[in-house]
């Protein structure tokens, strides 16, 4: 477990194509400087096994797969319902079953949360923008420029 404040946690399976965003751009983020008090993790794929990287950080930002094909990488927020949308518990339960569960388990100490989402197959393309996307809200930014998002 990591002791800085502020965590990038990308979330996904390396070996699935349509859902490998999250481990790439996490290289993708190891391969540049982070800002100071911010580190990059690789959350793996269960929503509760992450629950761990997120106690006591002060700010999270997620990276992983959504489902969409408009080719845009997004922003989101932790309530966004594209997030929701398979929020079960389960064998598969992801980053929205946690998500969901964050205010319950954590009470008072929910960080504030941002999903940076990848749609469809990740292009380099794509991955440079969510790491761009990544750094631009850990720097305190809007965290999308020139391909559009929501927040």
């Amino acid at each position: 477990m990591t002791t800085a404040a502020n965590r990038i946690i990308c979330v996904g399976n390396r070996y699935r194509p349509e859902d490998s965003a999250g481990p790439l751009t996490l290289a993708e983020l190891q391969a540049r400087r982070l800002p100071d008090g911010w580190a990059a993790l690789d959350g793996g794929l269960a929503g509760l096994d992450i629950l761990p990287s997120v106690e006591g950080a002060r700010r999270v930002i997620f990276v992983d797969s959504i489902l969409g094909d408009d080719g845009a990488v997004r922003v989101l927020s932790a309530d966004d319902p594209l997030l929701h949308a398979d929020a079960h518990y389960g064998h598969g339960a992801g980053l929205g079953y946690l998500l969901k569960l964050l205010p319950a388990v954590l009470k008072d100490e929910v960080p504030l949360l941002d999903v940076v989402g990848i749609p469809g197959q990740p292009d380099p393309e794509l991955i440079t923008a969510a790491a761009d996307a990544c750094l631009s809200l850990a720097s305190g930014g809007p965290g999308l420029e020139p391909h559009g998002g929501t927040r």
